[in-house]
């Protein structure tokens, strides 16, 4: 099982959506609710596979608690560690990348990796 290919998989869903989002609101482009149905299904899938959220989160912003908030940024930090771990610093470096692009910061230091938002 490949963790970091499933993790950099989930990034690039997340990027996508966030492409469209933006189109969305900047520039008047019709809502797919068909599309994003199924974006909320892979996703859901992903998290199950990789046992991260579990039932706890629906997908709805509202129902996330800043504690499942911790708890996913914590699993992506432990994802990106293993990538460094074995030498992957391109993924590791894409995930920090990403998160960046997101407007969370990574911080590497001798203790483990830190986020910020």
């Amino acid at each position: 099982f490949n963790t970091a290919l499933a993790s950099a998989a989930m990034f690039d869903l997340a990027k996508n959506v966030n492409i469209f989002k933006n189109a969305v609101v900047n520039n008047g482009v019709p809502v797919d609710s068909a599309a994003m149905s199924e974006v909320k299904r892979v996703f859901k899938t992903f998290t199950d596979i990789l046992g991260i959220l579990e039932d706890r989160w629906t997908g709805k912003k509202e129902d996330a608690s800043s504690k499942d908030y911790d708890d996913l940024m914590q699993a992506i930090l432990d994802i990106r560690q293993e990538c460094r771990a074995q030498k992957q610093y391109a993924l590791a470096d894409a995930i920090r990348d990403k998160l960046g692009a997101l407007g969370i910061t990574i911080e590497d230091s001798p203790q483990g990796a830190r986020w910020k938002k």
